[in-house]
């Protein structure tokens, strides 16, 4: 028998594109609401990449959609996590593969990729702004 394909590993890959919401290519926004939609059923505003008041658009955006700010504790497998990349705000959902929590975030210049957050200072991301969960989802 062998073990079931995680259903991020067919995202991992796909290019980046700015205002690009899959399945061929996506922005950091456009995979978030992808993974809602497909995953979970839930649908996700758009909100054009880049745009000034990009943070508080998708914080708008995950608010309408049910997502509410979490108080205490790290992010769980559903979360919505920002913070801030070499390239401006920053958006990605966690997901749980591999034995672990990881983030799966579109990135300019590398695509679709899943890491651990203690990996991504590395790369020039900056401390996490906010994640939010909605009831009931991944907890």
């Amino acid at each position: 028998m062998t073990a079931a394909r995680h259903w991020a590993y067919g995202l991992i890959g796909r290019p980046y594109r700015r205002d690009a919401a899959g399945p061929d290519c996506f922005d950091c926004w456009g995979l978030v609401r992808h993974v809602f939609r497909e995953q979970l059923g839930i649908e996700m505003p758009f909100v054009a990449v880049g745009e000034e008041g990009n943070l508080r658009a998708i914080r708008r955006a995950v608010a309408v959609s049910g997502w509410r700010p979490v108080r205490s504790g790290g992010p769980k497998e559903w979360d919505i996590v920002t913070m801030r990349s070499p390239w401006g705000p920053h958006v990605g959902v966690m997901v749980r593969a591999n034995g672990g929590l990881l983030m799966l975030h579109a990135v300019q210049g590398l695509g679709v990729c899943a890491q651990a957050l203690r990996d991504l200072p590395v790369q020039g991301y900056q401390a996490l702004c906010w994640w939010r969960r909605v009831e009931g989802v991944g907890c």
